[in-house]
């Protein structure tokens, strides 16, 4: 389990080239930034979401859901408790 920023976004465009057109980035995102996400096996579909400052945490228990989806408050200060662990660990 990790905590991570949302540095930004790429949009491809949808056709079958290789390698894909890049249609949109959001935030501000190098060059290098752009390509790592495109060329990632976990770029899926037409979005891709670019993290940075990743900081690994001890699991915390939480039942998800498919999409996006609202933390509850206990799980988030748990998460918050693992996260003030790693950092100072750090």
């Amino acid at each position: 389990m990790a905590v991570a920023r949302l540095a930004g976004a790429v949009e491809l465009e949808e056709r079958e080239d290789d390698p894909p057109a890049v249609k949109r980035v959001l935030g501000k995102l190098s060059p290098e930034q752009v390509r790592n996400a495109i060329e990632s096996p976990w770029m899926r579909g037409p979005w891709g979401w670019v993290l940075d400052q990743v900081i690994a945490i001890e699991g915390v228990p939480a039942r998800g859901m498919q999409k996006l989806w609202q933390v509850r408050p206990e799980i988030a200060g748990e998460v918050r408790a693992c996260y003030a662990i790693a950092r100072g660990a750090a």
